[in-house]
């Protein structure tokens, strides 16, 4: 063989060894950001209960103590009937 072949033979195996090399880095690092996002994915999934637990609990806490027990809804407070306001003048309908 000629030394222009073994020249290029190990230009070609450092490029190969080189080019699995990048792919294994990019591999790894792709598989680690996915590790990374599924984390934040269950800390945001955990925050967001965590959250709505504590509102739970302030609104049982509310409510145990009396002070919620003491108003009344809206739709018991206002009159059934508008005894003031006027009839309404209910017409015929016609489709024109």
């Amino acid at each position: 063989m000629s030394k222009l072949a073994i020249h290029l033979m190990i230009i070609g195996t450092i490029l190969i060894l080189w080019g699995i090399f990048m792919l294994s880095i990019h591999y790894k690092h792709k598989k680690r950001m996915k590790e990374i996002e599924e984390e934040w994915t269950e800390r945001r999934r955990r925050w967001q209960q965590d959250r709505i637990d504590r509102q739970w609990d302030e609104v049982n806490r509310y409510w145990q103590t009396g002070r919620g027990s003491a108003i009344i809804p809206y739709h018991e407070l206002r009159p059934k009937t508008d005894k003031l306001s006027p009839k309404k003048k209910v017409g015929k309908h016609t489709m024109r």
